[in-house]
């Protein structure tokens, strides 16, 4: 049962997307959320890791770089690891 406070509120969940190397399958995602009509009111959470190897640090940087310009949400709030090291 909802409160008599949440009754009337409009409170939406924010949405996290967790991303590593994959450039294609990170911009459809975002694409897809950015079409959904309650965006502009959505809370973006994006959270990159670092490379692992090498040859995966350009992908990394791509979807880096792609999220400089994203708009369409509320707000967009980022967290980049610089760099996962083995254990």
């Amino acid at each position: 049962m909802l409160s008599p406070l949440s009754r009337n509120a409009s409170v939406l969940a924010p949405v996290a997307v967790f991303t590593y190397s994959r450039v294609e399958h990170f911009i459809q995602t975002i694409e897809s959320l950015r079409g959904n009509y309650l965006a502009d009111q959505t809370i973006l959470y994006v959270v990159s890791d670092g490379a692992k190897f090498d040859e995966h640090k350009i992908n990394i940087e791509a979807i880096r770089n792609y999220t400089e310009e994203l708009r369409g949400f509320e707000r967009l709030l980022k967290y980049f690891v610089r760099q996962i090291s083995e254990l």
